[in-house]
């Protein structure tokens, strides 16, 4: 069961909060307007008239773990991908292997199909947009995607990012709520992107400037691959997601999943 850093309601919602197994003892909440008392071994419960409302109409899931109230935190909205999707994906990602000391590939465990990136935000500011959030997801019903094709950006010829392309019958309906998305984002007063959203599967970065071989090799490599039809891409939920740097590849956790009806 996912835990829920939500409080419980007096409608008979119920939320908990459980902590990291990592953890050597029981912290206490940090978020100044969520202190709490905690109930159990590792849960923590706590009441709050004002939230209650969206918390009863959302059957949002979170597991925030509060940090000291000056922390910033690196975070995202996102959706997972399939498990079949990701298989194909590696088969493609294979064909980069001779490119791999110009470009970092991306590990397909961890690609996600992004939708927001929100940057770095107080810690308090992250909890305070799960309940924002959760009634706007709700208003939108399951999207069925197709990954298909590959690309760069800017050009194939001056690649910095290599893309699989998202494409499909609900790609509007896509793009509908991540725009609902930016607009409660901006209610929150978190600042969004102003440029067009073009959904996309990030699968590598150039890092260092190509060669003519190396630039004819990925030209073959996008060839291959420009129109085949990689796997469908089901948008059942949306996670908001923290991202640590450092020490390697980005280290991803989710703060919270808010579930498409």
């Amino acid at each position: 069961m996912v835990a829920s850093a939500l409080p419980p309601c007096s409608s008979g919602a119920t939320t908990r909060y459980t902590w990291p197994s990592s953890l050597s003892s029981r912290p206490r909440s940090t978020f100044p307007a969520h202190r709490a008392r905690l109930r159990g071994s590792r849960s923590l419960s706590r009441t709050a008239s004002q939230r209650c409302g969206a918390t009863a109409r959302s059957s949002s899931r979170s597991a925030v773990v509060p940090e000291a109230e000056g922390e910033r935190w690196r975070v995202f909205l996102a959706t997972e991908i399939s498990p079949a999707l990701r298989r194909t994906l590696q088969q493609l990602l294979d064909g980069l292997e001779p490119l791999t000391d110009r470009m970092r590939v991306n590990q397909v465990e961890r690609m996600h199909l992004t939708l927001h990136f929100l940057g770095h935000l107080p810690a308090p500011q992250v909890q305070d947009l799960i309940p924002r959030l959760a009634p706007i997801v709700e208003t939108h019903h399951p999207i069925r995607l197709l990954a298909r094709g590959v690309g760069a950006f800017p050009s194939i010829s001056r690649a910095q990012v290599l893309w699989a392309g998202i494409t499909g019958t609900d790609l509007p309906r896509l793009i509908a709520l991540q725009s609902d998305l930016g607009g409660g984002l901006l209610k929150a007063e978190v600042p969004v992107e102003d440029r067009p959203f073009r959904p996309h599967l990030t699968l590598a970065r150039v890092q260092r400037s190509l060669r003519a071989p190396e630039r004819r090799r990925l030209q073959d490599w996008s060839t291959a691959w420009r129109d085949i039809d990689l796997g469908e891409l089901p948008v059942t939920e949306v996670r908001l997601m923290r991202s640590q740097l450092g020490g390697g590849p980005p280290r991803y956790s989710t703060l919270a999943t808010f579930p498409l009806k």
